[in-house]
């Protein structure tokens, strides 16, 4: 059994009432900690799950809609990367020998 896998079961049975939390870094991860978690006939009442994104959602948000800001999830992060990095070297995406241009 995976090291954190054994980890979960042991907090569970030790805080059996107590609220636990998970982070994961996405919630097929935590959905897959659930099902083994079911499949090894282990109870897991009041555990959640959470990812990066929603925590950083639940503690920044606040903050972030009081300055009329968002959180970004990664595709858009990367597409915004992209297009500053553009704007300062617009030949930066050149297209390939054969290819056609791609369109801003």
């Amino acid at each position: 059994m995976e090291p954190f896998l054994q980890q979960v079961i042991e907090l569970v049975q030790a805080e059996p009432t107590r609220a636990k939390w998970v982070v994961t870094p996405a919630m097929a991860v935590a959905n897959n900690i659930a099902e083994r978690l079911i499949s090894e006939g282990i109870a897991w009442a009041n555990l959640r799950f959470t990812t990066t994104y929603d925590l950083a959602e639940r503690i920044a948000g606040p903050a972030l809609a009081r300055e009329r800001r968002t959180l970004m999830d990664s595709a858009e992060a990367k597409g915004a990367l992209s297009r500053a990095r553009l704007t300062e070297k617009p030949d930066a995406a050149l297209p390939a020998p054969g290819h056609p241009p791609i369109s801003p």
